[in-house]
């Protein structure tokens, strides 16, 4: 008789039924294979397709890849960019709520709902709160225990730098918890394709709309415009909204979120193993350089 699989969250009050491991089974084979560095390889090839691409193009004449300028080419890896940085934020709030559950973290990650991780990201982004899902009661508390498995590095020689990394830690959690929570671009892109790519101007202008008139208040190198469903009143309505894709926060951020991806898998295995290697590479990430260049402008008009 053929499986019937289930598809998307599991019940809380129905057991996950292993046959032939352990749960600490399950995880050890999961992380020991586990490419924590996947999306970050990733961005990191096409950052470099954009830094160069004029230079691809002229190498690429023959291979029909059907993009017809260089600034056609440019908006695309730089839209990709962006929504693989919303994935990789989705990949790392997903294993950190992992750290929590009582199945295989890979079920888990298997299984969960995206409501679970917005509300996850809601309670990162205000830093004090209590994170669903999990028994941390603010975000400290989800770095030391979802992070570093609550391994306790204070009795160490490397105890300042491992209080001054769970700092750093935090700020680059609120930073992408709080891009996350307004990446409304990330659900039209992987659903339906739903958004407009290219480069994006407005202005405003008093009396006769003539060149001369328009005073520019936002200017988008590139971008993506898409549809808001709104509520208005006991109906409903929509605007098209245009959001700044910044490339160079894209790829920076994703590198960050991946080291971090490769900490926790480092600690998850150790904790597994009962051992703990005596180089650690303790990270440190640059979240006043992410805040600078974070995409921000965004502009919306009704439909």
């Amino acid at each position: 008789m053929p499986p019937n699989f289930h598809f998307g969250p599991l019940k809380k009050d129905r057991k996950f039924l292993m046959h032939r491991a352990t749960v600490a089974d399950a995880d050890k084979e999961f992380y020991t294979s586990y490419d924590a560095m996947l999306l970050a390889r990733k961005a990191g090839l096409l950052y470099a397709l954009y830094e160069k691409s004029s230079s691809f193009l002229s190498g690429s004449g023959d291979w029909n890849i059907q993009v017809s300028s260089d600034e056609e080419l440019r908006t695309l890896l730089a839209t990709e960019l962006h929504c693989t940085a919303f994935h990789q934020t989705e990949a790392l709030i997903a294993l950190l709520l992992a750290e929590y559950q009582d199945r295989p973290d890979w079920v888990y990650l298997t299984t969960y709902g995206n409501a679970e991780i917005k509300e996850a990201a809601k309670a990162i982004k205000s830093r004090f709160a209590e994170i669903p899902g999990t028994s941390a009661s603010n975000l400290k508390q989800l770095v030391e225990q979802g992070v570093y498995a609550n391994v306790d590095l204070s009795k160490t020689e490397i105890a300042r730098q491992w209080q001054e990394s769970i700092v750093s830690i935090m700020a680059l959690l609120e930073i992408v918890a709080e891009q996350f929570l307004d990446g409304h671009e990330y659900n039209s892109y992987k659903h339906g394709l739903r958004v407009v790519l290219g480069s994006a101007n407005f202005g405003i202008a008093q009396g006769e709309l003539t060149q001369e008139n328009i005073r520019p208040f936002a200017s988008m190198p590139h971008s993506v415009t898409f549809p808001q469903i709104e509520n208005l009143g006991q109906d409903y309505g929509a605007q098209m909204v245009t959001k700044d894709v910044n490339p160079e926060y894209s790829y920076r951020v994703v590198q960050c979120m991946g080291s971090l991806v490769s900490l926790i898998k480092t600690f998850r295995l150790a904790r597994i193993q009962g051992t703990l290697s005596a180089e650690i590479n303790i990270p440190f990430y640059d979240t006043l350089l992410l805040d600078r260049i974070k995409p921000m402008t965004k502009v919306g008009f009704s439909y």
